[in-house]
């Protein structure tokens, strides 16, 4: 039983709804990919992770290549999980739970809200956490397995600041 870190990632700033792009089919802004690639460059500092999961959408997908590019990881290593289009905080716990011990470090790239309730769950304290575009939350579990860890139980929670 080691040690765990959770990245939680919303995706980077995307182009709105509209008659030529419905909301799975929204691409990232030219900002949105700044964005995306100024913090693929601090999740790269703080250690790449062993996998992502990600939305399918396409805002969550580019998203998620931009980070494993930074990070000078295969695409191989990135899992587009239906159910983390525009899923809650139960849905998204439920896709980690389901990691393999070999993954301690995973990454989730997805939406608002569910991506911030979540990381208001994480650790002792609840809180209102309001991820931003690109936003990040990061939280360490000093032991344990993904399949029996709860958000409650992690030691740390950083939100990490966009540049």
């Amino acid at each position: 039983m080691g040690t765990r870190r959770l990245m939680l990632l919303r995706h980077a700033q995307a182009q709105p709804e509209s008659e030529q792009a419905a909301d799975f089919e929204r691409p990232l802004t030219a900002h949105g990919e700044v964005e995306a690639a100024a913090v693929a460059r601090r999740i790269a500092l703080l250690g790449a992770p062993d996998v992502i999961l990600a939305s399918p959408a396409e805002r969550t997908r580019r998203t998620a290549l931009i980070v494993a590019q930074s990070c000078r990881m295969s695409t191989a290593h990135i899992r587009f999980e239906p159910s983390l289009y525009l899923g809650g905080p139960d849905a998204i716990w439920a896709e980690l739970t389901r990691r393999t011990s070999a993954e301690s470090v995973v990454l989730i790239c997805g939406h608002n809200p569910g991506l911030s309730q979540l990381a208001g769950r994480l650790g002792q304290t609840l809180e209102r956490v309001d991820l931003p575009t690109a936003g990040l939350s990061v939280a360490d579990w000093s032991q344990g397995e993904w399949c029996t860890v709860r958000p409650e139980e992690a030691d740390r929670r950083t939100l990490v600041q966009n540049e």
